[in-house]
């Protein structure tokens, strides 16, 4: 295919066992966006894809990003114990990222390396060590979070009703 950029130039190399392959396109304004395929593993903005989608910088997606999730898929199903406290065990922090090719402004977010400590299956570390989050895991914690504080209010609330009933006897 062309280069995306008009009046921008494309060029290809390739690794002579054809496990690596880099397609550079060079915008006419000097940006430069590297599509990079190694071992099976596709980068964006990196040259060392250690997973099968790499992408350093932003994504933008116009549609819907999904995972498997369907229950004939899954063994050893149980219920998120211990929600509520690991929930109050968190920390959101607000941040900034190191590299150019990343978000500008204030992030919003959890550190990996806090992360793991109160949910551990959440983490994944690559190769070199760097660790990543799988966020929409979260939301699974904070939803059983959410009914187990649920579920302390509807005991509140019976208690105040009945101590309530008690004063005006």
């Amino acid at each position: 295919t062309g280069n995306p950029y008009a009046g921008g130039k494309t060029s290809f190399s390739f690794a002579p066992n054809w496990d690596l392959l880099f397609k550079t396109y060079v915008a006419p304004g000097g940006n430069v966006s590297t599509l990079v395929v190694r071992n099976g593993n596709v980068g964006i903005g990196t040259a060392t894809p250690g997973v099968r989608l790499e992408v350093d910088g932003d994504v933008l997606v116009s549609g819907t990003v999904t995972q498997s999730s369907d229950a004939r898929l899954k063994k050893n199903v149980t219920t998120i114990s211990d929600a509520l406290d690991k929930a109050l065990s968190l920390r959101g922090v607000e941040f900034d990222w190191i590299s150019e090719q990343a978000s500008d402004g204030t992030n919003l977010g959890f550190t990996a390396q806090e992360l793991e400590q109160v949910i551990p299956d959440v983490v994944v570390e690559d190769s070199e060590g760097y660790k990543s989050v799988a966020y929409a895991s979260v939301t699974a914690v904070l939803t059983e979070a959410l009914k187990e504080q649920h579920t302390i209010v509807q005991q509140q609330e019976s208690r105040i009703a009945e101590l309530e009933a008690r004063l005006d006897e």
